[in-house]
């Protein structure tokens, strides 16, 4: 069973993501097979929900689970989280990035 978390087309912040899912910390979660989080319909990403998805998956996977980010299909959205550096951070940490 995996979580999948869809952020919303203008992601500004985690507190427009559904609360049920994001509310705890994800260390506390009960196992799954996987986390989910999908940017694929995102047209705008703002710092504060860029480094909310840096930190929570982290966090996921600090909890021993498999986390997996899916890149904004959006190329110049792509392109900035990339510029920011967070698809690497993601992947040193061991984070699966949709590529």
């Amino acid at each position: 069973m995996a979580i999948l978390i869809q952020a919303p087309s203008h992601f500004e912040h985690a507190d427009v993501l559904p609360a049920g899912l994001v509310r705890d910390d994800p260390r506390q979660i009960k196992p799954a097979d996987k986390v989910v989080i999908d940017l694929r319909y995102c047209n705008f990403v703002r710092p504060p929900a860029a480094l909310w998805c840096l930190i929570y998956s982290l966090l996921v996977v600090h909890a021993n689970q498999e986390c997996e980010l899916l890149v904004p299909e959006d190329i110049g959205v792509a392109r900035y989280l990339k510029a920011i550096g967070l698809f690497d951070l993601l992947k040193d940490g061991g984070v699966a990035v949709d590529a």
